[in-house]
């Protein structure tokens, strides 16, 4: 379920802000994924919170 759940934010998000005219990714994740695999060099969420920016949170 959290799987579909995460699916429909990303695409929510990408309908309503897929215009703004600059590349960007978006990227669910719960707190857990994100602590569980923050050291994972192999998975994108190392990176992501090394550099990338947060720009909502539920």
């Amino acid at each position: 379920m959290r799987l579909a759940n995460g699916r429909r934010t990303a695409q929510l998000l990408y309908r309503n802000i897929r215009d703004i005219g600059v590349p960007f990714d978006v990227l669910v994740a719960t707190e857990n994924d994100l602590e569980k695999y923050k050291d994972d060099k192999s998975l994108i969420y190392r990176a992501i919170l090394l550099e990338g920016k947060e720009l909502y949170a539920a």
